[in-house]
């Protein structure tokens, strides 16, 4: 383990220093690849390493073994890694547009920041949710929660599911319009997928109608939901393609 831990930071600064060879000369999504690099592999690889050097030096070294204090620690060196990793993106962000001005100062900066404003950070972000929620049904399908003991914990939890799933819709409805078919199939995609994904699990495993499955039930009103409003979104589009051209005509 100390071996691992002594290796970590050498291979990580001899990654960055050749990943420089690159620099302004290929893209990935879009960004810079030095860029990228620094920003979704070293700087989150090295904040990762110095959590893991920090407890494994509390439990061995100083012999911190209660739950609180070790919770504080946890608290005050996530909620920085956070602030530094936040400011890693930004810079790495804004350095592939000087990059890029550099190349060609006509270049239209916000033409090419729109894409990860509308495009690949929504991706993720809605995606995530998505993984999110069924990740919790799908652990619950296997490991009942055994706390959760009173039916209104049941009944909530398939509320809160169908408000969720309106939420979903909501947010897709107000989306862009412009540009945004790609976006709506690969949701739509995703949706679908996990929705049978956790129907087949249903009829597998058989996870019974009772509290101790809330997350799941949860989990699948949510999905559910989701599929039958993502038809509504269709309509929903034209109606909003068609107040546009409406506009715009006005406008002419």
């Amino acid at each position: 383990m100390k071996i691992f831990l002594a290796l970590v930071p050498i291979i990580l600064l001899i990654l960055g220093f050749f990943s420089y060879r690159y620099n302004g000369k290929k893209e990935l999504l879009k960004m810079d690849l030095v860029q990228f690099i620094y920003a979704f592999f070293l700087t989150p690889t090295m904040l990762i390493w110095i959590k893991t050097v920090v407890f494994f030096n509390l439990e061995s070294g100083l012999n911190i073994t209660d739950q609180e204090d070790k919770f504080l620690i946890d608290t005050i060196i996530t909620t920085l890694s956070f602030f530094i990793y936040a400011f890693v993106v930004i810079h790495s962000l804004t350095k592939t547009f000087a990059i890029k001005k550099a190349k060609d100062p006509l270049v239209d900066i916000f033409e090419h920041s729109e894409y990860f404003h509308l495009w690949l950070s929504h991706i993720v972000t809605y995606s995530s949710g998505l993984l999110i929620i069924l990740s919790m049904g799908v652990i619950n399908m296997y490991k009942p929660i055994l706390i959760f003991s009173n039916k209104s914990n049941l009944y909530l939890g398939i509320a809160i599911g169908l408000v969720l799933s309106l939420l979903f819709y909501y947010a897709l409805a107000i989306y862009k319009v412009e540009s945004q078919k790609r976006f709506d199939r690969v949701m739509k995609l995703q949706i679908y997928l996990y929705t049978f994904g956790l129907m087949t699990g249903y009829l597998i495993f058989r996870p019974k109608y009772s509290p101790q499955y809330t997350l799941f039930w949860c989990s699948i009103m949510f999905f559910i939901g989701t599929t039958a409003l993502s038809q509504v979104l269709k309509r929903t589009r034209k109606k909003q393609l068609h107040q546009i051209n409406k506009n715009k005509a006005l406008v002419i």
